[in-house]
């Protein structure tokens, strides 16, 4: 198995080091997280007046959509990771 990118916490499979379906495995969840961040829309309901806290697969996606009537000032936390958002 491979270590994971800086960044995104992708797979990175081992070069020479693995081999099929694991190698398969990898490259694929890499890939699918990657088209999230590129051009992937997470629709999140934020009504109300209580801070919210995305997870990860939810903050994977590049487009962070917000709706909901708010009631009150809220936060919305996102995972530390280096990337950018449209929101």
């Amino acid at each position: 198995m491979g270590s994971l990118s800086p960044n995104l916490g992708l797979q990175i499979p081992t070069i020479g080091g693995d081999t099929g379906p694991l190698f398969a495995e990898e490259i694929n969840g890499s890939l699918s997280t990657l088209d999230g961040c590129l051009g992937g829309t997470n629709s999140l309901s934020v009504a109300g007046s209580a801070n919210v806290t995305l997870n990860t697969s939810q903050a994977q996606n590049l487009i962070q959509q917000f709706t909901g009537a708010l009631t009150g000032n809220i936060m919305v936390f996102l995972p530390p990771v280096g990337r950018f958002y449209a929101i």
